[in-house]
């Protein structure tokens, strides 16, 4: 009985991509408290509130993907046994349910932003990645990019910079990660951006390096927090010249690392 239970958790925790989830999760606390903003109780609240959000966004994909992943990704817990799918929605519903729960403890001007997180993910799954390829890139960098805005009503500059590094390096990863996923995705959505406009990659990596590199030297001695965020360009540069499936893994990897940098980036900001 332990051993089914362990299995099944550890499904449910691929399912949810425990990894991304939580780094959302600690990419609000960190803002929030970066910010000061509100007791900690109420922190943790929200940070649970959008890391639920998240859970449930990734589950509902896999469930939609279930065609997509046969091809692309055959080991996925659904395709390969480890949890059924009955299991799976059941799991997903008590998701959806604990963050509606949660976000009715906050405040609704706090509880807005992981319920639109929440519903962000479920359109992005169901709708608009069969309808077009570039406003669902698009859609997945802004909800991740509203995360650490959503900490602080003032909005301080810091964060703004933050976002605006999220957004840029999570649409460069979803680009790169639809040239990888094209054998699968190619029966079911639309053509990726980067097979339609190769050169639309590069100039949005050239963009990144110019942009972190002016930001850093316009925050020197004001914040540390975006500083050390954009320390994770030189990463970028290995990616620039890269247009190839070859490379497609290895940059969609990298460009997830730089993005995961803007968490102990706020923390060591505090």
């Amino acid at each position: 009985m332990w051993r089914t239970t362990y299995d099944f958790v550890l499904a449910l925790a691929r399912l949810i991509r425990l990894p991304n989830a939580l780094a959302i999760a600690l990419l609000y606390l960190a803002a929030s408290r970066y910010a000061a903003t509100g007791s900690l109780q109420f922190i943790i609240i929200s940070a649970s509130a959008w890391f639920l959000a998240a859970s449930a966004s990734y589950l509902f994909n896999d469930l939609v993907d279930v065609h997509v992943d046969a091809i692309n990704c055959p080991s996925r817990p659904l395709l390969h046994g480890d949890i059924s799918r009955r299991a799976a929605i059941c799991a997903g519903l008590v998701i959806i349910m604990t963050d509606l729960l949660l976000c009715l403890a906050l405040r609704p001007d706090v509880s807005l932003w992981p319920l639109l997180g929440l519903s962000g993910g479920l359109f992005y799954s169901s709708f608009v990645r069969y309808r077009s390829a570039a406003a669902a890139n698009i859609l997945t960098a802004t909800l991740i990019a509203v995360v650490p805005l959503s900490a602080s009503p003032e909005r301080r500059w810091p964060l703004v910079f933050i976002a605006v590094f999220l957004f840029a390096v999570t649409l460069a990863r979803e680009l790169k990660k639809d040239i990888l996923d094209y054998e699968g995705d190619k029966q079911f959505r639309p053509e990726p951006v980067l097979r339609r406009y190769p050169r639309f990659g590069k100039l949005l990596f050239a963009f990144l390096i110019v942009a972190g590199l002016s930001a850093t030297v316009m925050e020197c001695g004001l914040s540390r927090s975006f500083s050390f965020c954009v320390s994770g360009m030189p990463l970028l540069l290995i990616i620039f010249n890269s247009a190839g499936r070859n490379n497609a893994s290895l940059d969609s990897r990298l460009l997830k690392l730089a993005a995961y940098s803007s968490v102990p980036a706020l923390f060591l900001a505090m």
